[in-house]
């Protein structure tokens, strides 16, 4: 339900503001279960998240995932950027 609400609400780059509030409101979940939704979709790489920002990630096939996190390709995963800016890393 989490993955979907921001799906529809987020913007053209996935991306969406929408308070923890909010999306308890919209889900009828607590402050518990959001948190728990959302360490979930982290962990499993569709969803990054650095409040009050949130960022659904592209379902990419198992393969293109394991290349990308190698380093078989040159693009970062959207998840990986995120956590690089909140962690204040650079290149």
């Amino acid at each position: 339900g989490l993955y979907l609400l921001l799906a529809v609400v987020g913007d053209s780059r996935g991306l969406s503001y929408y308070s923890d509030a909010s999306v308890c409101g919209h889900l009828s979940i607590s402050n518990a279960e959001l948190e728990q939704l959302r360490c979930e979709l982290c962990a499993a790489g569709m969803l990054a998240y650095h409040k009050p920002l949130y960022q659904i990630l592209a379902l990419l096939p198992q393969k293109s995932q394991q290349r990308a996190r190698r380093g078989g390709e040159d693009a970062l995963l959207a998840g990986e950027v995120l956590r690089r800016i909140a962690a204040g890393v650079r290149g």
